[in-house]
């Protein structure tokens, strides 16, 4: 009796511990299901240091933007069937699918060339995000390349890679405004349409520049948050206008030249009066000296020239009163050149 009652209290114990292990493994299965792993697919021929820097590259920069990306080995079938979709003109709806058979949160292809005649390296990346409309892909040629360059440029590329990826799958979201609409919008240094309009981005800060045709350039730095619309609304405000051909001159300023054209021909006028004045005419007498100072042909050239540069000079301050458009002139001809004042009246 006491053996049955040992052998029937083994059998209920066996069977908790079948049912704890049991519910143990779905549970553990689906905690894995729901925190699906981005992969990364290595296509064609690639030099071990290559892909392990890439890898490298790829994981790190993955997980500082909060999300895990890991080198997977595809079946034949599925890989051809990934690169096939790819191919297609709206390649998502043909991976996703894929994606979500295995488990896969988001897919990095990555394929590596190499240039036969310098150690340039060819990289070329593609993400893929389930629910996102397209396909995000960029090419990088590392120059000269070594392992910390390329480390460099996979790392440029797949933080770029992922928050487009981020941008086209999640509901984070920037309504841009601006007053009056219509001003061209750069998004973190892209073109990125016209208000007032609202665009999917990833999470974080972003520095938005707003340009408009007769209007100051504004920049504003502000931070997207994940999951929901974030507003921005700029007053754009009127340059200032340029001074114009036509618009007054400064009296004061427009007085300085006359002034100065008088005071030249009032000395011109004061040199030919000292010039006549100390003429010499010549003596008549046999003893007489020789040696005079006969200036008075030249003082009246001077004091005639002096007295025509004094009624420019004093024209100019007449006309410096009225805001007339005038202008020097000059002609060239066979042997000879003209100079002259035009102005309008």
């Amino acid at each position: 009796m006491m053996r049955s009652t040992a052998r029937g209290a083994c059998a209920r114990t066996a069977a908790t511990l079948a049912m704890t292990l049991a519910f143990a493994v779905a549970w553990l299965g689906l905690e894995s299901a729901s925190r699906a792993d981005g992969a990364i697919l290595f296509v064609g021929k690639i030099e071990p240091r290559d892909r392990a820097v890439i890898k490298s590259a790829i994981e790190d920069t993955a997980k500082q933007l909060g999300w895990s990306f890991t080198e997977r080995v595809f079946p034949t079938n599925e890989r051809d069937d990934i690169l096939a979709c790819l191919q297609l003109d709206r390649p998502t709806t043909c991976i996703d699918h894929i994606l979500q058979a295995t488990n896969i949160d988001k897919l990095s292809v990555v394929q590596v060339g190499r240039d036969t005649r310098s150690p340039d390296v060819i990289v070329t990346q593609q993400v893929v995000a389930p629910g996102a409309s397209a396909v995000f892909i960029q090419r990088r040629t590392c120059e000269q390349c070594d392992a910390d360059t390329l480390r460099q440029h996979v790392t440029a590329m797949t933080k770029k890679l992922l928050e487009d990826a981020a941008s086209g799958s999640s509901k984070t979201t920037l309504s841009i405004k601006s007053s009056p609409p219509g001003a061209w919008i750069t998004l973190d240094g892209d073109s990125a349409g016209a208000t007032n309009s609202t665009m999917a981005t990833f999470p974080g800060k972003h520095t938005v520049m707003l340009r408009a045709t007769g209007y100051e350039t504004e920049v504003r730095d502000v931070t997207a948050v994940d999951g929901k619309t974030t507003d921005l609304v700029v007053t754009l405000r009127l340059t200032k206008p340029l001074a114009r051909a036509h618009d007054p001159i400064d009296p004061d300023s427009s007085r300085v030249l006359p002034w100065l054209v008088i005071g030249a021909g009032a000395a011109a006028v004061l040199t030919g009066g000292i010039l006549l004045a100390i003429d010499q005419d010549p003596d008549p007498s046999p003893n007489g000296s020789f040696e005079i100072r006969d200036t008075a042909a030249v003082g009246v050239g001077v004091l005639v020239a002096g007295a025509a540069v004094v009624g420019i000079g004093g024209y100019l301050l007449v006309r410096s009163t009225r805001p007339k458009s005038s202008r020097p002139t000059a002609a060239l001809s066979a042997g000879a050149v003209s100079v002259g004042w035009e102005m309008r009246f």
